[in-house]
This record gives structure tokens, sequence and C-alpha cells, in this order.
């Protein structure tokens, strides 16, 4: 993961951690905090992002519980400007969201 960090061209998708931990019913915010920190330091603000992880998610808790524990984390991590971006900007950055929305229009 370093050496992918290394890559301008690579992103990483920070969510989905709460099913990878293997503790789908106990794991709190705290569990994934040092995963999300690590992707964010090699990564930055600007290459990391939160997509769905839906339906697999749903084996780690409720959405409400995984969105809650990633917001707390990244709010505690980046300022406003940069959890914008991963919670939302880079991903629709990266999936060319506003060009598909402009080309349904």
């Amino acid at each position: 993961m370093k050496e992918a960090a290394g890559h301008e061209n690579f992103y990483v998708k920070i969510s989905g951690l709460g099913t990878a931990s293997g503790n789908f019913t106990d794991w709190k915010a705290a569990d994934l905090e040092p995963a999300i920190g690590w992707g964010l330091e090699h990564f930055g603000e600007d290459r990391c992002f939160c997509g769905g992880d839906w339906p697999v998610s749903v084996l780690a808790g409720r959405y409400e519980k995984v969105w809650k524990a990633y917001r707390a984390i990244l709010e505690e991590l980046l300022d406003e400007e940069g959890c914008e971006k991963v919670l939302y900007g880079n991903a629709a950055r990266f999936y060319r969201l506003s060009d598909k929305l402009n080309d349904a229009i």
C-alpha cells in the first residue's frame, strides 16, 4: 500500500473497514481509526474517499452505525473541507459523477 500511495493516480476507498475488521458485531469507531488515519497519512485527503459497500457492509452493522463511525473519525482527523473531500468530493471526482449526471440530463 505504501508503494501504491506513491503513485498520484492511485486512490484508496477507506470505507468497508467494519467488515474487514472481522469483528462484525462489537467493533467501535476507535477500532477503525488507525486504518483510516494510515490511509489519510499516506494517500492524503485528496485521494481517500468513502464509498458504499452495501449490501456487504450490513454484515458488520447497520448503515447508520457505519456512517456515524466514519463521520466521527473523519471529523476528528480533518477540518471541514477535508471531511467534504473524503465523504463526497473525492468520490465524485474519481467516478466522474458530475460528468455522468450531466450526460444523463
